[in-house]
């Protein structure tokens, strides 16, 4: 994603994305209060769809304590496999795709199954 104006789209994705290969349709988003979030636009498809759109208090990233946490889980293993192999910061995304592949295989301690045998 190049611009935020392209969050609708990509998200539009995404949903048919995890809808398909769940079977089970989204029923909630939660966002900060970002204007990619916020516009008219985004707000009248998740009504169509009758998605409920959940926001976080500004300025209280508490509030995105799991997707912070994996934010900081992403960067750091990349970080990692770039400067243990001496690799140069060109490959930052295709170093943050790998740690996301990898935390997606790795079970989880409650369900036992791994992110990706869940969806």
């Amino acid at each position: 994603m190049k611009k935020k104006a392209e969050v609708l789209e990509m998200f539009k994705m995404f949903k048919a994305g995890m809808e398909n290969a769940t079977g089970r349709q989204i029923k909630r988003i939660r966002s900060d209060n970002g204007g990619e979030y916020t516009g008219r636009l985004f707000k009248e498809y998740l009504s169509k769809q009758g998605n409920r759109h959940e926001k976080t208090v500004p300025y209280t990233p508490q509030q995105n304590g799991l997707d912070e946490h994996m934010h900081r889980s992403l960067v750091e293993m990349a970080r990692c496999m770039l400067d243990h192999e001496g690799i140069d910061k060109k490959w930052w995304a295709e170093a943050v795709n790998t740690s996301a592949w990898i935390i997606n295989r790795i079970p989880n301690t409650v369900t036992v199954k791994t992110p990706y045998e869940i969806v």
